[in-house]
């Protein structure tokens, strides 16, 4: 008699029980997998952050050179202007003597003779 007594489950019991375990590990692969994806998200949005924030210090550093460079450019300008300005004076100023010392020796010629 014990030929007949089993002593296993029967199969549509055992049939059950994983179909209820498989239900449980899709489910819980389901969150895994959104956590994977979510943790995935973060970690390229860490790595863009990481190379934004690189690209723009690089930025910042090149503006303040530039802007450094401008300031420079921009005294000398004025240096130049400066400088222009008074060369026209003096050439202005050195045109008029020359002028009045040809006259002067014009004149002094004029009386020699």
């Amino acid at each position: 008699m014990t030929r007949y007594l089993v002593s296993r489950l029967p199969w549509e019991v055992q049939a059950k029980k994983l179909q209820e375990d498989s239900v449980s590990l899709n489910a819980k692969l389901n969150r895994l997998q959104k956590e994977l994806l979510m943790s995935l998200t973060a970690a390229r949005s860490c790595r863009e952050l990481k190379q934004k924030t690189q690209e723009l210090e690089a930025l910042s550093k090149e503006y303040l050179e530039l802007k450094k460079g401008a300031e420079g450019y921009l005294r000398l300008k004025t240096i130049y202007e400066a400088t222009e300005k008074d060369l026209k004076t003096a050439q202005s100023e050195l045109s008029k003597v020359t002028a009045e010392n040809e006259t002067l020796r014009s004149s002094q010629r004029n009386r020699w003779f």
